[in-house]
């Protein structure tokens, strides 16, 4: 209920702001089915090749469902997925090398990953938070929500999982909210929702963007614009109309 109106206006605002942001080159494609049907009848029969890849990917599929029985983590099976395609010539060398995106998506999720659990480890996220906390004291609490979540999103550029931001920052800035009088039902809703949808800031920042990135289709320069942009509407719907909402529901 929290969630419904700020959530179903960002659903009608969304389409709409990426038209503007990135239009897209083609807006109509009558005759998709049919070129679907004439491309798949030039690939000719499953090949032997794709057999086995099916093969291997639900194997895949088996092992990360069911790896932790089998004490095995879901970084070893993508590693033996891999090897499997390598071994049986499905993929070349050649083929991986060709990747380019995939390769610079990597460098940056293992640079990012690595610094992000360094930060927790050295003690810099505590510090950084004690030091943060202190410069609050004597604002509006509204002042103060507003300050921890922008930040809370936007630190999410120097971390390539949600997962470690979430467990790095959330009880962080819901501690900073509660005691500057925000209730924590609003600090945890607004920070549980900006968990998720800060994932569009680059194309690292969730698990889903290296993937569509891969594809080749957009730039890493139009990614962050685009990102960027549209954080800024999300701001202003989740740091503005939620609040309001959540006033009429009772919660703040």
């Amino acid at each position: 209920m929290a969630a419904s109106i700020p959530g179903l206006l960002c659903l009608a605002i969304i389409p709409l702001a990426m038209l503007w942001i990135t239009p897209p080159q083609i807006r109509e494609t009558p005759d998709a089915t049919a070129l679907a049907q004439r491309e798949l009848t030039a690939l000719g029969p499953i090949s032997a090749k794709e057999i086995i890849m099916a093969a291997i990917f639900v194997g895949l599929l088996v092992l990360w469902v069911f790896g932790e029985d089998l004490k095995i983590s879901a970084t070893l099976a993508a590693a033996l997925g891999v090897s499997l395609l390598f071994i049986t010539g499905v993929l070349t060398w050649q083929d991986a090398l060709d990747e380019k995106s995939a390769w610079d998506t990597m460098i940056w999720i293992g640079l990012l990953i690595m610094l992000a659990s360094k930060l927790n480890e050295y003690g810099m996220v505590s510090w950084f938070g004690k030091e943060f906390g202190a410069h609050l004291e004597g604002f509006h609490r509204l002042a103060v929500y507003m300050m921890v979540a922008a930040i809370y999103c936007y630190i999410h550029y120097f971390f390539a999982s949600a997962t470690a931001h979430i467990s790095a920052l959330f009880p962080l800035s819901m501690a900073l909210m509660v005691a500057a009088g925000i209730p924590p039902f609003t600090a945890a809703v607004a920070l549980g929702i900006l968990s998720n949808i800060n994932g569009c800031l680059t194309q690292y920042g969730i698990g889903s963007g290296p993937v569509m990135y891969g594809a080749g289709y957009v730039t890493q320069g139009e990614w962050w614009k685009a990102g960027f942009l549209m954080s800024l509407i999300y701001m202003v719907v989740w740091l503005v109309v939620g609040p309001l909402w959540w006033q009429m529901l009772g919660h703040v």
